[in-house]
């Protein structure tokens, strides 16, 4: 049974004072992150967003034509990844002027990572001038190494 100290993914998606976000999975619903995850980031105030997601996932979910991407390029950057096996990192990286929350955990952007599944994650606060900014510079240059 959950109580108020376990990490809930929605409730991070809605705290302000984060500008942008990055996140990675391996398998995508589109209609969740558009309908759910990014109208949170959004009205949270967060402009800037990201999805990084693996390219063979994306290519299946566009080929069906149930789960496409209404929003990418207009809302927020979809950037499949090609990778010789699979991209499967999972993170969400929220980055604000003052601040900066990492959530690493086994959730893929789909209806069972986000609330069906019984997943792992744990969050990291970064303070910007602090030692633990090392561990959000190490996220995002990941991030852009597999983007480029």
């Amino acid at each position: 049974m959950a109580d108020d100290k376990e990490l809930s993914l929605y409730r991070e998606l809605n705290a302000s004072g984060y500008e942008a976000s990055v996140i990675a999975t391996f398998n995508v619903r589109f209609s969740l992150y558009e309908r759910v995850l990014l109208r949170r980031l959004l009205a949270a105030g967060c402009r800037y967003n990201l999805l990084l997601a693996d390219a063979a996932q994306c290519g299946t979910s566009l080929s069906m034509g149930e789960d496409v991407p209404e929003l990418a390029g207009s809302e927020y950057a979809l950037v499949p990844i090609q990778a010789q096996g699979a991209f499967h990192p999972k993170f969400v990286l929220l980055l604000g002027r003052t601040k900066a929350r990492l959530i690493v955990g086994s959730h893929n952007v789909s209806v069972g990572g986000f609330g069906l599944n019984r997943e792992i994650a744990t969050a990291f606060d970064i303070d910007p001038s602090g030692a633990s900014a090392d561990l959000a510079k190490e996220v995002w240059q990941f991030a852009r190494a597999w983007a480029s």
